[in-house]
């Protein structure tokens, strides 16, 4: 896969896949933290403690993909397929995943402390 020239469009399909897959991944563990945080302030343990878990889950599953991506792309393929996402990626990764993670871990660390 090391030949920028190739034009599979089944393998650009795939990228784009593992490439985007990382954002839905992070727009759950934002949303699953987020019912964390309401859950924590309802002193339901149990629903938090299956919130984290689904969290580390998920996290597992970016990994996962992630760890695909560097396996079998080199960085030439990685620019060549950029090319064709288009306006379906770049400043939203930004946005769900930096700007949410800024807010809700502090939120949920500061709830997380005041029981020690």
């Amino acid at each position: 896969m090391n030949d920028p020239s190739i034009k599979h469009i089944g393998f650009v399909a795939e990228f784009r896949l593992l490439h985007q897959i990382q954002e839905f991944y992070f727009y759950d563990i934002n949303n699953v933290l987020s019912k964390s945080i309401d859950e924590l302030d309802e002193q339901n343990y149990i629903a938090v403690l299956q919130g984290l878990i689904q969290v580390n889950n998920l996290f597992e599953l970016t990994h996962q993909a992630n760890y695909i991506l560097l396996q079998n792309l080199s960085v030439d393929d990685y620019h060549y397929f950029r090319e064709f996402l288009g306006q379906s990626s770049g400043i939203q990764s930004e946005a769900i995943c930096s700007n949410n993670f800024r807010k809700l871990y502090p939120t949920f660390a500061k709830k997380i402390y005041k029981y020690y």
